[in-house]
């Protein structure tokens, strides 16, 4: 089917007065947005609806409580390096425990510590406009706490007084203090009495516990609770599931989850009651054993799971119980979604003594060489030594699908409890479990660390070995004291993927050797036909196949939030400007599924891809409007948009850039525009791309985060409210970044995926200013480049792409203006993505003839000293396929190029 080529790409240029520039987003209306359930309608948002994951996308609070007690540490520390890396721990977010009715309060009574309403004011203090705020706290204070352990005992008898004390004096006063409007924006989560109702399943051979279990009173103080603080729209509740080595046989998981049941059936909102569980709180059960990941496996005729360490129970690690729970309450007429929190704070077993695999003739042997858990028995729990630092807190994390999050629940470095009598007012009791010393009965020692101080109170010394053996192990690089933690913390990369961070002012690969980015763009996902531009007349692997061959290295792909909502709600369209003759592969294919062909043809020829929001509505000419949102679609729906992208490729290094928005712009007098400061209005630019930067990092923090400028800026001593054209800088759309040296775009923990992305044009889409007179590559440095966004490159502040660049060779002032920009990327190596491959691009043409067949040799010729190349051949992105794919004569890998191996 022949197609005329589209014409509609830019006409806004040539009718342009000034040099266009970026958009903004408000911050009212976006912390609103932030706050709206996906599900919701647009233009619905309360900032105290529920949302599926609560941490997903979201910032974590950091206790400074804990953060000062890490200092304390750390300045104690002898060892430099120990004490950069114990410092750089304080900026992680750990739960804070309401243990005691003083708790809530706080001061004196609690250590000097900072009470409930301190803490909600401190996470209120480090919200970041538009981003989700988490703030998690332990509720734990059951009458006749921990039965079955001395260490943890509290303060509130087992008694109708003591329940009474519990519902009146310390649930009360926490859900008044949750309820306060003015807390409405953070999302609260709670984690439900820690090993209490666990103690009811199997521990009622111990006369407490039994008394505890037949009184009903434990379960009438958590169901209490449940009511009272699920009725709160903005805070969720979390029981407590202790941990694999306690729930994981088949009878216990039955077990728990009856009496899980049989609990929340018993409250207001029965099992809506709950939003999930939480394992592994307060102890050492690995997330994952890497080396023991088959419980049936058989060594000298013998199931792994027989061996004496598991004793049968066939849920060897966090990973598989929180899989099982899922399973199992789901059975039980729970929901599929029921989240699943892990605790990570100490499960790391790390260090010198982490094995690096599996060998022997028989179960016992095999598990003992094996398994990462160090303990003499998965029983022990006090203070282990030998333990460290687990993973991370993030949301939603890449390796393990279905958990809600790893959380620190247990602060690392707060003790488990002591061997010793130690005189308190908290109702905590030595416990022989703490004694390193004692044998416990199934023969063996405790494996806990001696001299340990009251449960909840600081051990330096376990401190120290919990950041020693941390796994992943913690970086040496001291850290200033934290603010802020977000649960988007960067693990290292997979074996072979080829991730991109900034080093400075350079794009750096995963070894931190400088690339490349170099390529062009190509659209027609953002248009009415929703695909590929020019598939109504060539193929699509031909054109893949001869872009790699000509040493594109990064192609540059237009979307639309309407597009990717549609994708993500399962509505994609098979595109009828697909020819099925010039494609027979693409027949009755979704243009989502022709997408991810191209993936699969990128990966084959070495070709890494850049995503681009080119506009809200599918639409040819979508571009033109000047911001996010438009019309149904909302700034929500974008971030949405995105937060879906990130997760679908998040475990494809094809996709490596995310350009959160094309060209936002608009000049003083118009209506939305796009501004750049430190506000959270929803038209601020600068807090919307940050905003949508940190919930695709969250989700993988691997992805470079591409910020593009805006249209006009504020001279010196003006501000955003003149409509006086003569206040402004002005500059194409998209191009001026200005603003980004007093206002810059701020990642949080990856600001290292950073990179600012300008538009720059020629005279023949508009005659600028600039190109009146006798201009040159230096007048366009000092009058346009240089203050509009070279100066980041320059300073160091982070790297540059030029987006979008191009045009027509014109043998006159357009192809002059071509010439000097092509010269400088080259001269300052600045990634660029050429506009563009589309031949139907109206004011600029493309390296593609109109029959999308045939180069534009010319212009190809043109660009190409702009492509990296390294002795006569291209270089690629991919540490595997040279760019043109394997065996390619002409293309490298960036191993080839920097002497590694590959």
């Amino acid at each position: 089917m022949h197609r005329n080529p589209l014409r509609g790409h830019r006409p806004h240029r040539r009718r342009l007065t000034r040099p266009s520039g970026a958009a903004a987003l408000t911050a009212t209306a976006l912390a609103a947005a932030l706050l709206t359930p996906w599900s919701a309608t647009a233009g619905t948002a309360r900032a105290a609806e529920h949302v599926d994951n609560p941490f997903q996308g979201a910032d974590a609070y950091v206790n400074p409580d804990y953060t000062s007690r890490v200092e304390q540490s750390a300045d104690k520390e002898d060892d430099a390096d120990l004490a950069a890396r114990m410092r750089s721990v304080g900026g992680q977010s750990t739960a804070v425990w309401l243990d005691r009715i003083a708790a809530i309060e706080g001061g004196a009574a609690n250590d000097g510590r900072l009470g409930l309403t301190g803490h909600l004011d401190k996470a209120l203090a480090q919200k970041q406009p538009g981003t989700p705020m988490t703030a998690t706290f332990v509720v734990y204070d059951l009458p006749g706490r921990d039965c079955s352990a001395l260490a943890s005992n509290g303060e509130l008898p087992l008694t109708e007084a003591g329940l009474e004390r519990y519902e009146k004096e310390y649930i009360d006063p926490i859900a008044d203090a949750l309820a306060d409007p003015k807390y409405a924006d953070l999302r609260i989560t709670t984690v439900i009495e820690p090993d209490g109702l666990p103690n009811l399943v199997t521990n009622l051979s111990d006369p407490e516990c039994a008394q505890a279990k037949a009184s009903g009173l434990q379960v009438k103080a958590v169901q209490y609770a449940l009511d009272k603080l699920h009725a709160l729209p903005n805070v969720y509740t979390y029981l407590d599931a202790a941990h694999s080595g306690w729930l994981g046989w088949d009878d216990n998981l039955k077990g728990v989850v009856d009496l899980y049941t049989e609990t929340a059936r018993g409250t207001k909102a029965g099992l809506d009651s709950v939003d999930g569980v939480v394992t592994n709180v307060s102890n050492y059960t690995p997330t994952t054993e890497p080396h023991l990941d088959d419980p049936d496996l058989t060594v000298g005729g013998q199931a792994l799971k027989s061996a004496k360490f598991y004793e049968w129970n066939p849920n060897f690690d966090e990973a598989d119980y929180a899989d099982a729970l899922r399973t199992s309450f789901a059975a039980a007429g729970w929901s599929d979604g029921l989240g699943v929190l892990v605790d990570t704070s100490r499960n790391g077993w790390g260090g010198a003594d982490r094995p690096g695999g599996a060998s022997g003739d028989t179960a016992d042997a095999y598990v003992t060489s094996g398994r990462v858990d160090r303990r003499t028995d998965r029983g022990n729990w006090c203070n282990q030594q030998g333990a460290g630092l687990g993973a991370r807190p993030q949301g939603a994390p890449a390796d393990a699908p279905g958990v809600d999050a790893y959380l620190w629940v247990k602060p690392p470095g707060e003790s488990d409890g002591s061997g010793e009598d130690i005189d308190n007012g908290e109702g905590k009791r030595p416990d022989p479990n703490c004694d390193p010393d004692f044998t416990t009965p199934k023969g063996v020692k405790t494996g806990a660390l001696p001299d340990a101080p009251l449960a909840g109170h600081w051990f330096d010394a376990q401190f120290a070995m919990l950041v020693k053996n941390a796994y992943p192990a913690v970086s040496t690089a001291p850290s200033t004291k934290a603010t802020q933690a977000s649960y988007s913390t960067k693990t290292a990369a997979a074996d072979g993927d080829d991730w991109l961070h900034t080093d400075g002012a350079q794009v750096v690969d995963e070894q931190g050797d400088p690339v490349w980015m170099t390529g062009t763009n190509w659209f027609g996902f953002n248009t009415t036909e929703r695909v590929f531009h020019g598939l109504w007349s060539a193929n699509l692997e031909t054109i893949t196949r001869q872009m790699a061959e000509r040493g594109l290295n990064t192609i540059r792909v237009p979307l639309s939030t309407q597009l990717v909502l549609e994708w993500q709600a399962g509505r994609a369209a098979v595109s009828s400007a697909v020819n099925t003759y010039e494609n027979p592969d693409l027949k009755d294919k979704t243009t989502l599924e022709v997408f991810d062909r191209f993936l699969e043809l990128c990966k084959t020829y070495g070709i890494k891809v850049m995503l681009d929001v080119h506009s809200a509505e599918a639409d040819n000419s979508g571009h033109m409007y000047p911001v996010w949102w438009k019309g149904a679609i909302t700034s929500e729906d974008f971030y949405r948009a995105w937060e879906w992208l990130a997760d679908r490729y998040k475990n494809d290094d094809t996709v490596i850039a995310a350009d959160v928005k094309n060209e936002p712009h608009g000049k003083q007098t118009e209506s939305p525009r796009a501004k750049w400061d430190d506000s959270t209005d929803e038209d601020n630019w600068k807090n919307a791309c940050q905003t949508a930067g940190r919930r695709i990092l969250a989700i993988n923090p691997h992805l470079l985060v591409l910020c593009e400028g805006i249209e006009i800026y504020p001279r010196d001593g003006e501000n955003w409210q003149s409509t006086n054209e003569a206040d402004y800088h002005f500059n194409w759309w998209g191009g001026n970044l200005r603003g980004a040296a007093d206002h810059p775009v701020d990642l949080g923990k990856d600001q290292d995926q950073l990179v600012y992305s300008p538009h720059d044009y020629g005279p023949a889409v508009f005659r600028q200013p600039w190109f009146e007179g006798d201009w040159n590559k230096d007048t366009l440095t000092e009058d346009v480049w240089q203050p509009n966004w070279y100066y980041l490159q320059d300073r160091g502040t982070a790297p540059l792409l030029i987006g979008e660049w191009g045009g027509r060779l014109d043998g006159a002032d357009n192809q002059k203006w071509m010439t000097a920009l092509r010269d400088f990327i080259t001269e300052h190596r600045i990634n660029q993505t050429f506009w563009c491959l589309n031949p139907n691009s109206g004011d600029t043409g493309g390296l593609l003839k109109d029959d999308w067949k045939t180069w534009d040799e010319e212009k190809y010729a043109f660009l190409e000293p702009a492509l990296w190349q390294s002795d006569g051949r291209f270089v690629g992105l991919d540490h595997a396929v040279p760019i043109g794919g394997v065996g390619s004569r002409t293309g490298l890998t960036p191993r080839q190029v920097s002497g590694r191996s590959d």
